[in-house]
């Protein structure tokens, strides 16, 4: 053996131990972590029993899948779901030790759905006889709706209230594309269905503005509504005061009672007493030992973020979850008789045709062996939407956004970049269409017609479905289709969906469709397990980069199967930001 073979298989033998070596140690790391993990959950704390306050501090964003990160262990408040803080509030609602809640609220990135769900345990524990207060800093109209449930709301006397009406705003990158000489062919079916247009206009369609004024306009009802209903102090009526806003000055929003007080936080503790009475929502929950060994008989399932088949690498795509591993244990939970009822809690703009054709058959094979409810979070559209049909009960927030029922495919041309750098390619091919998406030239008119079948085909697909589903005459299915968006309310009417609630309200309906006992206290079983998360390092810097600068056309653009596959989209429209 020469050498340089030698040295050659020395090299690979080295690597060969490096990859084995990260293989060993993550896996070693993750099973550690998860044993550190499950002892610090079992385990009741012993400080914070005589609290009197429970502490939560709202800033970011909460996710809805339960997971463990490593700052779980050595934080209290940070990286909490959204559930967590449900589920604290509903503990320390029937906890006779627990008379106050404080919360201090920083601007959250979650939709109006979850805000609703916090907003509305707020309003279950006020009517028990307790006190809730509130403390701001510089917050928006999405946060103030959550304070003003509040009996109490304090302002920093530096802080200021951003309350001027709702607005979404939609960024459009087709002058940017015409600059490149890249060409977007675009195949949808439903008017309403304007996801790619983002890539090839420049303003919204006629359909576009309608459906979003739609939307805005149901949620700033709700909004003002409640806010007004709550804050009977208001010195003017609260749309008048939304229309004179923004308030920069804490005094001008403590001359309109939008705010009881001006103080700073520590005295504001001190001055209520809570300085040394708090306990954080995690060390609180973790004080029921016996919720870990109660029987389980409902399975809540969560299903966040783009739905895909995710890719097979080691660490996993970016914000997706895999949908065959999701159907695998839908079926699997349809089959275990000690699950009596099934939840799934939707929050998804949709993803492709076939993952979520996966999942909802799964949905539908499950619900004919026991009672499956649907809960939608801040948005259950398009694939959401065709998940969700597949259930017994749905049941949706009035903030949610549903409906987007229409499909959309998209391709590339970036003929006209290659001639802009000059650039060349040449294909060798064996039949006509071999290149048939080739992004280095435009489709012919076979190729555009034969596409633009197969997006009907999966139109009268997700419409005969839904018709099916939700036992709704076709004529109307198609009245309400087209990629239309809806609110929450708005789906309940038209029969898309059946009622108002949040993930409790869906537990409770399970309870009652699997015949147990409402006052009955039960665990409930939670897929996917906590568990050590390392998905979302995979790409996570560049691809956060990417969603911050091209916010709408990110969704659609980077795709975890790239743009040269053929796949049809059950997509909601666009990435919509309503503040």
């Amino acid at each position: 053996m020469s050498s340089e073979s030698r040295y050659m298989k020395k090299g690979l033998l080295i690597k060969l131990s490096l990859v084995v070596f990260v293989l060993c140690a993550f896996f070693f790391t993750t099973f550690l972590s998860r044993l550190i993990f499950d002892f610090f959950k079992n385990i009741s704390y012993r400080s914070g029993e005589d609290a009197s306050c429970l502490y939560i501090r709202l800033s970011g964003n909460y996710r809805e899948i339960p997971g463990y990160y490593p700052v779980d262990l050595i934080s209290e408040n940070n990286d909490m779901t959204l559930e967590d803080i449900v589920q604290a509030i509903r503990k320390a609602r029937n906890d006779e030790r627990i008379q106050t809640i404080f919360l201090e609220i920083h601007s959250i990135d979650n939709g109006w759905s979850s805000i609703s769900d916090i907003r509305k345990e707020i309003e279950l524990f006020r009517k028990k006889g307790k006190t809730v207060f509130v403390y701001l800093y510089g917050v928006s109209d999405k946060e103030y709706y959550l304070a003003s449930a509040a009996d109490s709301i304090f302002l920093s006397p530096t802080g200021s209230l951003f309350i001027n009406g709702l607005s979404a705003t939609v960024m459009f990158y087709s002058g940017l594309s015409d600059k490149l000489g890249i060409k977007w062919e675009v195949f949808s079916r439903g008017d309403y269905k304007s996801a790619p247009n983002v890539l090839t206009d420049s303003s919204l369609s006629t359909a576009s503005r309608e459906d979003l004024e739609k939307i805005l306009f149901s949620i700033h009802e709700n909004y003002v509504n409640e806010v007004q209903k709550s804050r009977d102090k208001l010195f003017l009526p609260f749309n008048d005061i939304l229309d004179s806003g923004p308030y920069l000055s804490a005094a001008k929003a403590l001359s309109l009672n939008l705010v009881d007080g001006l103080e700073s936080f520590e005295n504001l503790m001190y001055s209520l007493n809570l300085k040394d009475a708090t306990i954080h929502p995690r060390k609180y929950l973790s004080q029921d030992i016996n919720a870990f060994s109660r029987e389980k008989p409902i399975c809540v399932i969560f299903i966040e973020g783009e739905i895909s088949y995710g890719d097979n690498s080691l660490i996993g795509s970016y914000d997706s979850q895999d949908a065959r591993s999701i159907a695998e244990y839908i079926i699997k939970i349809a089959e275990d008789d000690k699950i009596k009822a099934i939840v799934i809690r939707i929050n998804s703009p949709g993803g492709d045709l076939d993952a979520s054709f996966t999942i909802g058959k799964a949905v539908q094979y499950a619900s004919r062996r026991k009672p499956v409810v649907i809960s939608m979070g801040d948005v259950s559209a398009s694939g959401g939407y065709f998940i969700s049909m597949y259930g017994d009960v749905i049941v949706c927030s009035e903030f949610t956004i549903t409906g987007s029922i229409g499909v959309f495919m998209i391709k590339p041309d970036f003929s006209g970049l290659l001639l802009k750098t000059g650039l060349t390619v040449d294909t060798v091919k064996t039949n006509l269409s071999s290149d048939f998406m080739s992004v280095y030239r435009q489709l012919s008119d076979r190729e555009t017609q034969i596409l633009q079948n197969y997006a009907d085909e999966a139109y009268d697909l997700f419409t005969s479905e839904v018709s099916k589903n939700r036992n709704l005459d076709s004529a109307i299915v198609e009245s309400i289709a087209g990629g239309r968006i809806w609110s929450g309310t708005e789906a309940c009417e038209i029969g898309l969906a059946d009622t108002i609630g949040g993930l409790a309200t869906a537990v409770s309906i399970a309870k009652d469709l699997a015949d147990i006992p409402i006052e009955t206290s039960i665990g409930i079983e939670i897929y996917p397990e906590p568990s050590l998360n390392l998905k979302n390092l995979k790409r996570r810097a560049w691809l956060k980069l990417a969603k911050e600068i091209f916010p709408e056309g990110y969704e659609i653009v980077f795709r975890p199967s790239g743009l040269n596959s053929l796949q049809i989209f059950f997509m909601f429209p666009y990435k919509i930001d309503i503040r």
